[in-house]
């Protein structure tokens, strides 16, 4: 279905632009920070920092969350057809809570990136891409 491709394509559009992009980027913030903790020989503050970096994503997820849900209503507001607004408002809510755990993820990977540890985060890839090929 024409419709549902098209949904799909706008509701991801909006999840990068209203959810990746900001996460990302605030999640981004924190690697000159725990670095020069880290050089600094501060362990304790570099796991202080990426605590910050999860209240924060986690508290931008307050707006993000809505936005997503209810993005519907936004689409059809600026003239998107209301069938596909809907399909993607409908895609946005379903997969709009799994941005927080992204953006949990990925502080934790640039953290342990930070402390010169990135070994995890290949091992947990190549986990991941093995259970993905089987599901």
């Amino acid at each position: 279905d024409h419709k549902a491709l098209a949904a799909v394509g706008l509701g991801n559009m909006l999840q990068n632009c209203c959810g990746l992009s900001i996460g990302m980027g605030l999640a981004s913030a924190m690697d000159t920070l725990i670095s020069q903790a880290y050089g600094a020989g501060h362990s304790e503050l570099s796991a202080v920092y990426l605590q910050r970096a999860r209240v924060i994503c986690s508290v931008q997820m307050l707006w993000i969350l809505p936005v997503l849900v209810f993005s519907g209503h936004w689409l059809t507001a600026i003239g998107q057809d209301p069938d596909v607004a809907n399909y993607a408002a409908e895609y946005n809510g379903m997969s709009a809570p799994f941005l927080l755990c992204f953006f949990h993820a990925s502080a934790t990977r640039r953290f342990l990136a930070s402390m010169l540890r990135p070994r995890a985060a290949v091992y947990v890839g190549a986990i991941v891409a093995v259970f993905y090929v089987l599901c």
